[in-house]
């Protein structure tokens, strides 16, 4: 289950799980946005989820808002022998029907993948025409210099190096080490 805000109220999701035979410890609350899929119960019920357990909800908007993360959700239980009842659009993986329409589901959530790649593809292709570098900015080579000299001399520790130079402790490691190799 989940409601939006503290404010909101639970119950008209508890009555119609525990009517359709959830018990009142097996149901997950989640007192926050649906926009997050990240969940602190949520999380939870996904880890305790086994084989041949039925995961089942009032209502398919209260898993999340987003159908992407729906769609990946439902390929998940799928993934992990786990049926689906959602009470409110009356689907149930387990039935014919319900079978059809999650290969429904499956079928749109592999093209949006696909439609989200190319979208990306065309991106990158005209970000590179108009000259955008991705990645990481190259560090500046005097700086790196400078931090080797400082770290070399064992004057300076780490933290007062990277403070000088603004180079990353990460960064400065790993040209000590291919300067020791």
């Amino acid at each position: 289950m989940r409601v939006s805000t503290t404010a909101q109220n639970e119950d008209r999701q508890k009555v119609a799980l525990i009517g359709y035979g959830v018990k009142s410890e097996d149901i997950y609350l989640d007192k926050m946005t649906g926009a997050k899929f990240s969940r602190p119960s949520f999380d939870r019920m996904k880890a305790d989820l086994q084989e041949g357990d039925t995961l089942v909800c009032e209502s398919i908007s209260r898993i999340g808002r987003s159908l992407g993360d729906l769609l990946q959700f439902l390929e998940f239980l799928q993934s992990k022998g786990v049926a689906f009842v959602s009470l409110k659009e009356d689907i149930d993986i387990s039935s014919s029907s319900g079978k059809l329409v999650f290969a429904i589901i499956s079928a749109l959530a592999q093209y949006e993948r696909e439609m989200i790649h190319t979208r990306c593809e065309e991106g990158r292709r005209l970000a590179l025409e108009r000259g955008v570098k991705f990645g990481r900015k190259p560090v500046d080579r005097t700086l790196i210099d400078k931090a080797i000299k400082l770290y070399s001399s064992g004057q300076f520790t780490v933290a007062e190096i990277t403070n000088m130079t603004g180079i990353k402790r990460s960064t400065l490691y790993n040209y000590v080490s291919k300067l020791r190799a």
